[in-house]
């Protein structure tokens, strides 16, 4: 289940963070597995944050920013956030 998360991405691991907090209802076998995903999603690949500025923003990340930092300083389900000048 961890790994499928993972793998999907985006609202799964959403929906793993969730059923992680389900602790009285789940089995802690499960819930404790999950956990890690509420403080440890993974990261974008830097071709992906390329692509969604290029499609929102029709700009490539060079013309969009003086400088851009392709390590991000944080990730979530969701999001990912990187420091840009």
């Amino acid at each position: 289940l961890l790994e499928l998360c993972r793998r999907q991405a985006g609202v799964y691991i959403k929906a793993g963070q969730h059923i992680s907090s389900l602790r009285p209802v789940v089995p802690s076998e499960i819930t404790d597995t999950l956990s890690c995903l509420c403080d440890d999603a993974p990261q974008s690949e830097l071709r992906h944050v390329q692509r969604i500025v290029r499609e929102e923003f029709g700009l490539e990340l060079d013309d969009a920013f003086d400088r851009f930092d392709p390590q991000p300083i944080g990730c979530a389900s969701l999001a990912q956030v990187h420091r840009a000048i």
